[in-house]
């Protein structure tokens, strides 16, 4: 049935309102989720291979760098608690044109990394069956992975907020996992020479791994569906940084401890 005109008029005049159900656990749960993922996963191989033993550092030293981007995203979200992230701040301080940019660029780089994503996880997937799946298997799986996240999106907050946490916590658990049956098997020695490439080479990874620290700004865009938002963003993002730092020192040292030098060539 065709909406009247005085229908159509009062959906623009009335703003659309959500109910905010998301708190500190669930608001970190979304940081969380968005930064233990590719950095882990994917990229952390091809910083190894130009860093060598010491891509610990090398990871260490770029979540020391984006923390500090993090306490001025979490001091905006405090400033202007807005759905929207990036783009709202831009709104407020940029005016239109700005905000407008701003949003573009945010789009391409979640275009991106949603793609690095899905291609990574494809990867993994196809591995886990035990044969090989060609280039367009692999594209294919990634594919439906997105369809599969965008539906989850679909379900509402409530829902969508249970997976998240499931999901999120779950992969932590599993890393921690990873960490602690690691501690048996230390190869100490092999952190020895710890600059194999340079300095050059430590500092070098810090490009390839950059990406990794990004994710934590998502949380902003949920800012309308998080309890008390000018308390809760913030902290949120705080929190899911640190977690996301320690997690990704401890799993990156324990790859050069336990893997063979050949790995890290």
């Amino acid at each position: 049935m065709v909406e009247s005109i005085h229908e159509i008029f009062k959906k623009k005049i009335i703003p659309v309102t959500f109910e905010r159900r998301i708190g500190l656990f669930g608001a970190t749960s979304i940081g969380v989720g968005a930064l233990l993922g590719a950095g882990i996963y994917v990229l952390i191989g091809l910083a190894a291979g130009t860093a060598g033993p010491s891509v610990w550092l090398s990871y260490l030293l770029c979540g020391v760098v984006a923390f500090f981007t993090t306490l001025l995203f979490a001091e905006l979200a405090r400033i202007v608690p807005l759905t929207g992230g990036g783009y709202a701040y831009a709104y407020k301080t940029l005016s239109s044109f700005g905000s407008f940019m701003t949003g573009w660029f945010l789009a391409l780089g979640s275009i991106f990394a949603c793609s690095l994503y899905a291609i990574g996880f494809a990867e993994y997937f196809s591995s886990f069956l035990g044969y090989d799946v060609l280039g367009f298997g692999v594209k294919f799986i990634a594919i439906l992975a997105v369809a599969a996240v965008t539906l989850l999106n679909t379900r509402g907050t409530k829902s969508g907020n249970r997976i998240q946490q499931f999901l999120t916590w779950g992969n932590v658990l599993i890393l921690a996992l990873l960490i602690i049956a690691s501690l048996t098997k230390l190869k100490v020695h092999q952190l020895t020479p710890l600059f194999p490439r340079g300095i050059p080479g430590t500092y070098g990874a810090i490009a390839i791994i950059y990406i990794s620290f990004f994710g934590y700004q998502l949380i902003a865009n949920n800012t309308d569906e998080i309890v008390d938002p000018t308390r809760t963003v913030p902290r949120a993002m705080v929190l899911s940084m640190c977690i996301s730092i320690v997690l990704y020192v401890l799993v990156d040292s324990l790859v050069v401890i336990v893997s063979s030098p050949s790995g890290l060539a």
